[in-house]
C-alpha cells in the first residue's frame, strides 16, 4: 500500500475521518477563546498578519517557541 496514493481501504479512510473530526473538536474547544477573539478580529477588517500575531502571542506561552 503506498501512502502517497492514497491507496486506503473504505474502512481506513474512515477511521481517518473520524480521527480528525474528533482531533479538530478536541482543538476547537481547547482553544474556544482564541477561536472568538480570531473570529472578532477578522468580522472588524483585522489584516492577515495581525491575526497570525494575535494566534502567535496567545500560544507562545502554550507551545514554547511558534
Amino acid at each position: 500500500m503506498d501512502v502517497q496514493q492514497g491507496d486506503w481501504t473504505r474502512e481506513e479512510d474512515v477511521a481517518r475521518a473520524r480521527w480528525a473530526y474528533s482531533e479538530a473538536k478536541r482543538l476547537l474547544q481547547r482553544y474556544s477563546g482564541l477561536r472568538e477573539k480570531l473570529q472578532e478580529s477578522m468580522v472588524t477588517g483585522v489584516s492577515v498578519g495581525d491575526c497570525a500575531l494575535l494566534v502567535e502571542e496567545r500560544l507562545k506561552n502554550q507551545w514554547g517557541s511558534v
